[in-house]
Formats: C-alpha cells, sequence, structure tokens
C-alpha cells in the first residue's frame, strides 16, 4: 500500500486547516466508473469537495457514502470529485460500486494529482471555492468532522 505508513497515524486523528487562497491545481483524471474524462476546471463556478482515498482506508469507507449524501443534497452549485489512488484500479471501482457513488472518481494510477496536492495520507480532501481557490484542507476523517465541513461547504454555497 503505497500510503500506508502515514495512514496508521491518522487512524484517531483528524485535522482541518484553512488554507491560504491558492488557486487549486488543475488536473484530468480517467473516471474509475465510466472511463470518461474528469478535469477539474470543468466545475470552476461550483463549490468542490476534493477528496483523495483507497479501498483500503477504513476512514475513506467510512467518509464516501457521506459525500454520496452531500453529492445529492446540496444542489447543483456543488459537487465531489474524488481521486482513487489504489494500486488495482479494480479495487477502487469496487469499493466504488459497493457504496454506489454517483459522483466522478479520477483513477490516479501514478499518484501524480496526489503528490502534486500533497496528499500524503488517506483520507485528504480540499474545499474549492467557486473561484477555484482551495479554502480549506482536511486530513484524515471522523465521524465529528461532518458537521463542521458541512457547514464550510454551506457557507460558500450561499455566497
Amino acid at each position: 500500500m503505497r500510503f500506508k505508513c502515514f495512514y496508521f497515524g491518522l487512524l484517531f486523528f483528524s485535522l482541518g486547516i484553512q488554507a491560504e487562497q491558492i488557486q487549486a491545481k488543475n488536473f484530468s483524471l480517467h473516471d474509475i466508473q465510466n472511463n470518461r474524462v474528469i478535469t477539474l476546471n470543468d466545475y470552476h463556478g461550483k463549490v468542490i469537495y476534493l477528496d483523495f482515498w483507497a479501498s483500503w482506508c477504513s476512514s475513506c469507507a467510512k467518509a464516501l457514502p457521506l459525500f454520496k449524501k452531500w453529492h445529492q443534497e446540496l444542489g447543483d452549485d456543488f459537487v465531489v470529485v474524488s481521486v482513487n489512488v489504489d494500486e488495482d484500479k479494480a479495487d477502487g471501482l469496487l469499493m466504488a460500486q459497493k457504496f454506489q457513488l454517483d459522483f466522478p472518481i479520477g483513477y490516479d494510477e501514478n499518484l501524480d494529482v496526489a503528490k502534486m496536492y500533497g496528499a500524503s495520507v488517506l483520507p485528504f480532501s480540499f474545499i474549492i471555492n467557486q473561484d477555484g481557490d482551495i479554502h480549506y484542507r482536511h486530513v484524515g476523517f471522523q465521524d465529528t468532522d461532518a458537521v463542521k465541513l458541512k457547514t464550510i461547504i454551506q457557507k460558500l454555497l450561499s455566497k
């Protein structure tokens, strides 16, 4: 597992960081569910929850159904874009099917996008505002994080 050595340190830990307003870096990846190309800039003008995950990550498995719910509930001005970093694409696809995920899931085979975003632990997430700026960074995931993350998203949506 490419991230495992870092992951164990975050098993019971999560950290949110108010980010400096820096522009999110664009990327294009193939969606593991339909092989369409996902390009981050295609969602410019929306609030984006960008999430890096893998099938072996228990915190990721806990968070993904919540992100699916947000993707369905928060309206057309919000989108979840996720990046799967499994060594084997089939593992990510199986997890996506298990949870019936309906948001874009790019497969980062060589970890180029994960490296570009500094996502060295999982889950690693970013909330990107409508202008394409990284508004918030979040490392790890616990159930108690959900309210705070959703509140940040809703505040951006109300602007």
